[in-house]
């Protein structure tokens, strides 16, 4: 332990501070102390802290497990939303050809995440329909688009309040992620729009297809 907080002390090379940590927060572990090692380790830079949490701890364990899939979630999630950006941000496709083979992206997530076992894969569904709308604010603004992505969005929302009714890493994420609980998700993203300060959501949320969409919502709360 005294060797760990010399490092990192004193050194300013951030591969070898983030070891040190790393060791630092395996002995916390090893003494008992794993919140403060899950502390210690959240300080890290995005990837090497997602990567040390889970291997705190033997992977026959309950806490292995969770770390590995809520690791796996943040992973999918960054994953879905470059590649959408890859398509997106391609200035050789005119703005139908991106939004074409984005929502192509989006659809085969979805048609995944109907197969048992790949449910998870409504995490991706989401965050690139989400992607597509803060895209389409900006440079399209295509009221009748944008309400479509975004019923597509909350369809996508709702898989995964349901899968994370029996996930707890899924759960955790959301809770995270977004601030609020599994629960209220949906109406969480609703409101979002709705107090939206960006002018280029105004398009959206006066045009006729919005409201209708939002309508709906109401009737199924």
């Amino acid at each position: 332990m005294q060797i760990s907080n010399s490092i990192l002390d004193g050194c300013k090379i951030e591969s070898i501070r983030v070891e040190a940590m790393n060791m630092k927060a395996k002995l916390m572990h090893a003494e008992g102390d794993t919140k403060g090692a899950l502390e210690l380790l959240s300080n890290l830079p995005g990837f090497y802290s997602q990567q040390r949490t889970e291997q705190l701890f033997s992977k026959d364990t309950e806490e292995y497990r969770f770390w590995n899939r809520k690791n796996f979630y943040g992973n999918m999630d960054v994953m879905a939303i470059k590649l959408a950006r890859s398509f997106l941000f391609d200035d050789r496709l005119t703005l139908e050809e991106k939004i074409k083979r984005t929502e192509a992206v989006a659809e085969e997530f979805s048609r995944l995440s109907e197969k048992e076992d790949l449910e998870c894969f409504c995490v991706a569904e989401e965050a690139v329909y989400g992607v597509i709308l803060g895209y389409l604010s900006v440079f399209s603004r295509d009221s009748a688009i944008m309400a479509h992505m975004a019923e597509k969005q909350l369809i996508a929302m709702t898989k995964m309040i349901i899968l994370s009714c029996t996930d707890e890493a899924l759960k955790d994420c959301i809770e995270k992620a977004y601030g609020t609980g599994t629960d209220d998700l949906v109406g969480w993203m609703v409101d979002r729009w709705n107090e939206h300060p960006d002018e280029y959501f105004s398009n959206l949320k006066e045009s006729k297809e919005y409201k209708a969409l939002i309508e709906i919502q109401k009737n199924r709360e």
